[in-house]
């Protein structure tokens, strides 16, 4: 290989603000991981690509054209996505003949108001065979006085900013906090996080935390552990647009140097001022003002009560998504649980969703990816599990990208004594592409010496699940004999 010199993968290095000037706003039309990685991918744009050296101008140009191009992108693909709602009362949805084929004796008829395709009227009915409810759900604000009337933001708004905040402060320590504390410290914000717990990312593997932190940490957040916001006050927006918010916290000791104006720390109490607030502290179903109760729909405080195939106590009515209660909020489950109900409430199905085995990333640099159990969640649910890990250190691939440095690596575990997967974590750069065959071996049931059997091609990330998967195999090699046994 040819001497790289300087030309190694960088680490998010700050960008300059020009990055951004004449770039397009990021206008979200739909709330999950679209917009939240393409922000992202913008970020590492404005930031100047992912290999450092040579002309520092130039990068920058570069970067800030790539960062309007994803802008432009986004947008233009986002319309393209998501097409405009119909209203129900159009007559192609609920005037004249329903389509499909005929309702069953008693069942239940669901009625919406309609005057015949002008209007909703109180003196008109339009009747159909079932319901789906998948209203989403919204971002959980946490009770802090002074919270509800400052200018905060959410996954909501957060993609509709036109100008950078020059200082940010992160509610919140989850997906959505760690990936936009990233990004927005990529562009050349000053980010601190506050996060209640002890450590990032606490349900999951302890590396997994850890590269995560030292990530941030080397990017430039300031993470502020421990910390409980009592109150916040703000003032009317200054003369280059951003209000002045102002965080009254205790604890959050031991968060390193603080970005931003931080002051205090302990249980003595501290403030930090910020120009833009997030609250990224998770998030809630939309049940309110849909009259369930009317319905017969049972909802808890979070959201719809379902059975095994998404019915609700109501057996014509189905519910999926974000407003299911225990549901994992994510994008591609909503997605998922689209096409049981459909099956199950239009053709009888019998799909279950407890049957699904849900992967989810965190697109951080380096991501983390995560399907079935973790280490504790194994412990907390009594099953004995043995771990089979590899490190991307030792993958070629990613010393080739230069992200060999990252901490990256791939833990599986199996429930002890067989090669039954029940668990796995993968942290690197494509972590959330190579978490897809370990999630397709957890639901087929395919073992893990079949896994490390299965070839994979030279030179790829993938090469880390083999190699992890090999150590299940090596574990149960019989040891050769010594020369005095053979005789014998």
């Amino acid at each position: 290989l040819p001497d790289l010199g300087g030309a190694r993968r960088r680490r998010l290095p700050q960008c300059r603000l020009r990055a951004l000037q004449g770039a397009a706003p990021l206008r979200a039309r739909r709330e999950g991981g679209a917009p939240s990685r393409g922000v992202w991918s913008a970020a590492l744009g404005a930031s100047g690509g992912r290999l450092c050296g040579g002309d520092a101008e130039a990068e920058g140009e570069a970067g800030a054209d790539r960062s309007r191009r994803l802008a432009r992108g986004h947008q233009r693909g986002g319309r393209r996505r998501v097409p405009r709602a119909r209203p129900l009362h159009r007559p192609q949805h609920c005037r004249g003949e329903r389509q499909g084929p005929p309702l069953p004796e008693g069942s239940h008829r669901n009625r919406r108001p309609t005057d015949g395709g002008a209007g909703p009227s109180p003196h008109a009915f339009a009747t159909w065979h079932r319901d789906a409810v998948s209203t989403g759900g919204r971002a959980a604000l946490p009770p802090i006085p002074g919270l509800e009337t400052a200018p905060f933001l959410t996954n909501a708004n957060l993609f509709n900013l036109d100008s950078l905040p020059p200082r940010l402060a992160v509610l919140g320590a989850g997906a959505v906090a760690l990936e936009m504390a990233h990004a927005f410290s990529a562009f050349g914000s000053a980010v601190t996080v506050l996060a209640r717990s002890g450590r990032l990312l606490p349900r999951e593997h302890p590396k997994a935390g850890e590269a995560v932190a030292a990530a941030l940490r080397e990017a430039g957040v300031t993470v502020r552990y421990n910390a409980t916001v009592e109150r916040v006050a703000h003032t009317s927006p200054e003369a280059d647009g951003f209000p002045r918010i102002t965080l009254h916290a205790v604890g959050g000791g031991g968060g390193g140097e603080a970005a931003g104006e931080c002051d205090g720390g302990g249980e003595e109490g501290w403030a930090l001022e910020c120009d833009a607030l997030l609250v990224a502290t998770g998030r809630e179903p939309n049940t309110g003002d849909l009259g369930l109760d009317a319905a017969g729909v049972e909802a808890g405080e979070g959201g719809i009560l379902v059975d095994d195939l998404l019915a609700t106590s109501n057996p014509d009515v189905y519910a999926a998504g974000d407003v299911v209660s225990g549901t994992p909020r994510l994008t591609h489950v909503a997605g998922e649980h689209a096409k049981v109900a459909v099956e199950n409430a239009l053709f009888g199905g019998a799909w279950r969703h407890t049957s699904l085995v849900v992967p989810s990333v965190i697109y951080t640099e380096p991501e983390v990816a995560m399907v079935g159990m973790s280490l504790a969640a194994a412990r907390a649910a009594g099953v004995e599990v043995e771990e089979y890990s590899s490190a991307l250190a030792g993958n070629d691939r990613a010393i080739l990208e230069g992200e060999d440095e990252e901490g990256g690596f791939v833990s599986i575990l199996c429930r002890r004594g067989g090669d039954e997967i029940v668990g796995a974590t993968v942290v690197g750069s494509r972590a959330g592409e190579a978490i897809n065959e370990l999630t397709l071996a957890i639901h087929a049931k395919v073992g893990l010496a079949a896994v490390a059997r299965s070839i994979h091609p030279y030179p790829t990330t993938g090469e880390a699940v083999m190699q992890a998967a090999l150590g299940f195999v090596r574990a149960r090699w019989a040891t050769m004999p010594n020369g005095d046994e053979r005789d014998s």
